[in-house]
């Protein structure tokens, strides 16, 4: 594999892409207006941890749409937003996954997920373009698999996705159109997740 990062590789968020929240479709679209209200979420995961005997740190300040806290242990303790339409079936993803190229669930209390904890590794803007590309294509490819029931087809969500860069005007929105058609697959891959760009926080 060359010289290529042996660690939980993440990239760099802009700072200007702001978070979204559930539209009243249940789309994940539209831009946080203001940041949410996770005090429920909050509530969830003390009684998560009171039950599992497991202490939690502060929550991590760039977690907007989950209340996430590292554990004293080593873990991560999170509660997805009640309306996060993308987390409906988070469990069970990480569950496929069983920790290949995604953290491993360790246990679960409804909305509550005890999850491994991403480690920050290397910053791929500091590589070279052709192996910062080819390590982002290795984990995409650990993370695609045949998927049925419960998981939904994410051609729907990346059709959005591209419609609202075109409105945009995104230099990039013509190029990754293109390319989203040429990597079209049979109808039983499913992805639970977009290959998140930028983010530690499971």
């Amino acid at each position: 594999m060359g010289n290529r990062p042996n660690h939980f590789v993440v990239l760099p968020v802009a700072d200007s892409i702001p978070p979204t929240r559930c539209s009243q479709s249940g789309l994940m679209n539209d831009p946080l207006e203001s940041p949410l209200d996770l005090t429920t979420e909050k509530q969830m995961a003390n009684a998560c941890a009171t039950e599992s005997g497991v202490e939690f740190e502060p929550s991590l300040e760039h977690s907007f749409v989950s209340y996430v806290a590292p554990t004293t242990d080593g873990a991560v303790l999170k509660v997805a937003w009640g309306g996060d339409d993308e987390s409906l079936h988070e469990t069970d993803a990480l569950e496929l996954w069983n920790g290949d190229g995604a953290v491993r669930l360790l246990r679960k209390s409804g909305r509550a997920l005890l999850e491994e904890r991403a480690l920050l590794g290397d910053d791929l803007s500091g590589l070279l373009d052709d192996v910062a590309t080819s390590i982002a294509v290795d984990i995409a490819q650990q993370l695609w698999r045949p998927a049925t029931t419960p998981f939904r087809p994410v051609s729907p969500a990346v059709a959005r996705w591209l419609d609202r860069a075109e409105s945009e005007n995104h230099e990039l929105a013509g190029l990754a159109r293109e390319l989203s058609v040429e990597v079209e697959g049979p109808a039983d891959r499913h992805s639970r997740f977009r290959l998140a760009i930028g983010t530690g926080i499971p």
